[in-house]
């Protein structure tokens, strides 16, 4: 089982003016390849061609000039997302069907009462009151009775039960009927939405999106909004691990016996963040890197090790991704 380690908080006042150009630099660079290696691929499936010459790993190497490791990691990113929409789309069809069956079992009982509903109905305009032997409308002497699960209503002559009960009923059932069949073609119409139709993805939320038109503060400082809007959608990185790679993984090296991370960011800058550790899991993250560079064959035995990075605004998270160790009995 894999498991994320959260570093303490890297205060960008304690770091580098360099180092904090490069790496708010590279969020971005790596958000927008993902962004693009995303789309690419949910406008390729809606169309049905493709729009590149070159593999899409290629594509986005050349397009945002990334290393191997950096582009690689951002179609990975974009992979997982378009398989999480994948599997949200899967559970979204078995919920609407599940709805569908429910429906469709509500229309076939409101078509049962109105059908009986209308066969008394037509037994008083015919001057001969008929009721069905298991219906709860039944004629006892002179008296018609309605039987609920808690109580029975009396109507006292005919005129009465035909026209504050079984015309007022019959309305009722047919506008249920009506509403059913509306909800069921709607149903219909969004399962066979989610079948046939890819759907994007708002990177930074639709909530903030909107908010920047129905938020008062957003909408009285533009710029407020776009810059939390650029802060949502460009924040974080994640570059997988490799297990044939030394540390587990080709950018980030961390050092245990000095706690010191080092990677090198695609525009040459090798950043080095001193003195970070990590307060819930610092064993478990040195026992990883240590174990991996220790492995004599990482092709067969190595365990990758993926590092994310995310902007907080005044200071950066780094996280260590690894699998867990498995209990000794």
């Amino acid at each position: 089982m894999r498991k994320t380690y959260f570093s303490t908080r890297v205060y960008k006042n304690m770091l580098p003016e360099k180092y904090n150009d490069s790496i708010s630099h590279t969020l971005l660079l790596f958000s927008r390849s993902k962004h693009f290696a995303f789309q690419t691929q949910v406008l390729e499936k809606r169309s049905n061609e493709s729009r590149r010459k070159k593999s899409l790993h290629l594509t986005v190497k050349e397009r945002f000039q990334l290393n191997d490791h950096y582009a690689g990691s951002a179609i990975q990113e974009a992979n997982a997302l378009i398989q999480s929409q994948n599997e949200l789309r899967k559970m979204y069809i078995e919920n609407k069907e599940v709805q569908m069956t429910s429906v469709k079992k509500k229309i076939k009982s409101t078509r049962r009462h109105l059908t009986t509903l209308l066969k008394i109905k037509q037994s008083f305009v015919n001057g001969n009151p008929k009721f069905n032997q298991n219906s709860r409308e039944q004629q006892v002497g002179h008296f018609f009775v309605v039987k609920f699960y808690k109580k029975t209503d009396i109507y006292y002559h005919a005129y009465q039960f035909e026209h504050d009960y079984l015309d007022v009923q019959i309305a009722h059932f047919k506008n249920r009927l009506g509403r059913l069949k509306f909800r069921l073609d709607r149903l219909q119409k969004q399962v066979k939405s989610l079948k046939h139709n890819s759907n994007s993805v708002v990177f930074g939320t639709k909530k903030l999106f909107k908010a920047q038109h129905t938020i008062e503060n957003y909408q009285n400082d533009h710029q407020q909004w776009r810059k939390d809007w650029e802060q949502a959608r460009y924040h974080q990185m994640t570059i997988s691990g490799r297990k044939d790679a030394k540390v587990g993984n080709f950018v980030f090296c961390y050092i245990p016996e000095k706690q010191k991370l080092q990677f090198i960011t695609p525009d040459g800058t090798k950043i080095e963040i001193d003195n970070l550790v990590f307060p819930y899991g610092q064993e478990q993250v040195d026992h990883s890197i240590e174990t991996q560079m220790s492995c004599k064959n990482k092709k067969k035995y190595g365990k990758p090790i993926a590092w994310s990075v995310e902007d907080h605004g005044d200071y950066y998270i780094f996280k260590c991704c690894s699998r867990k160790p498995s209990k000794k009995f």
